[in-house]
């Protein structure tokens, strides 16, 4: 065989092979029919539902907060193919956040189902040890012309019932300017400082105090802090000879506590302390609000005191 029919024939199988590799590339490349359909129903309802939506929530307890829903697309891993490629389809998520302050679930990423009835439901869930999921927030609402309106539920009930508008169909970025303008905003209403009595000591030698407490935030640090200063001073305990009340000058307590983690729930207005320095531990809840903070517990660990009932 001559040197040119060897080079047509080896030229042939390997065009051969190369024809057959194609037609198996391009078999292996063809989607799964229902795959498509869901790709493009999917890709079709995020797109109809994504924008950002601004409105309100109206609190089963009375108030009336500005929310904000952001509603976007992503893609998420669904398992993988005949093939054992990676399979892939679009999903629907969103965040839910108070416009006015900063809470917890701020950048916590909620599923979202939505459907060509327009039922539009949110839900954030985390999986326990045991394996189980459990639902910490959701939203059950119907979308009709860039509106929603339903109701929030939390783990322990209802929030409140919701409405919102689309105000762009663009989601921008949470940015860290906003975090900490938001946060600004939710503590200038309790920054200040609170004087008030203590009743009710355990140790009945003592019959009342001065509680000095200086609320602050401390935007340095990592976590944005709600902070107070506290003191207690001029500890009255009993009567001296002639009948007055005596006060221990030299008592002040908590002088070290200057800087004191707060966390506040700015919903609720519920507060709760728990701190230590050195052999003391100072233990409180109760309320803060606007100009007035209740104390319902106060207590200081390692010292002969339990208060109750304190208002400032």
């Amino acid at each position: 065989m001559s040197y040119f029919l060897k080079f047509i024939l080896l030229l042939s199988t390997s065009l051969s092979f190369m024809a057959c590799d194609m037609k198996l590339k391009e078999k292996n490349n063809k989607e799964n029919p229902e795959t498509v359909r869901q790709k493009t129903r999917l890709t079709d309802l995020g797109s109809l539902v994504k924008g950002t939506y601004e409105g309100v929530v109206k609190h089963v307890d009375g108030p009336e907060y500005g929310i904000e829903i952001r509603l976007f697309t992503t893609t998420t891993v669904v398992g993988r193919d005949e093939n054992g490629e990676i399979k892939t389809l679009p999903k629907l998520q969103a965040q839910l956040r108070y416009l006015d302050f900063v809470y917890p679930t701020d950048d916590s990423l909620f599923d979202v189902r939505f459907n060509e009835s327009g039922n539009l439901d949110l839900v954030l869930s985390q999986t326990l040890p045991n394996g189980t999921s459990q639902t910490l927030a959701s939203v059950k609402s119907t979308w009709k012309d860039g509106e929603i309106n339903g109701d929030w539920l939390s783990s322990t009930g209802k929030v409140g019932p919701i409405s919102l508008k689309r105000v762009s169909t663009k989601v921008p970025e949470i940015t860290t300017i906003d975090k900490r303008n938001r946060r600004i905003n939710q503590y200038k209403g309790v920054k200040g400082l609170f004087v008030g009595k203590i009743f009710e000591f355990s140790n009945q030698d003592y019959y009342w105090a001065k509680l000095t407490t200086t609320i602050s935030y401390d935007l340095k640090s990592a976590s944005n802090l709600l902070v107070a200063r506290m003191r207690l001073t001029d500890l009255y305990n009993g009567e001296d000879e002639e009948g007055n009340t005596k006060r221990n000058d030299n008592d002040t307590l908590l002088h070290n506590f200057q800087f004191v983690p707060v966390t506040w729930d700015p919903r609720t207005k519920v507060f709760d302390i728990d701190h230590t320095i050195g052999l003391t531990r100072v233990l409180a809840s109760g309320i803060l609000d606007g100009n007035k903070i209740h104390y319902d517990v106060f207590r200081i660990g390692g010292k002969p005191f339990d208060y109750t009932d304190v208002e400032q």
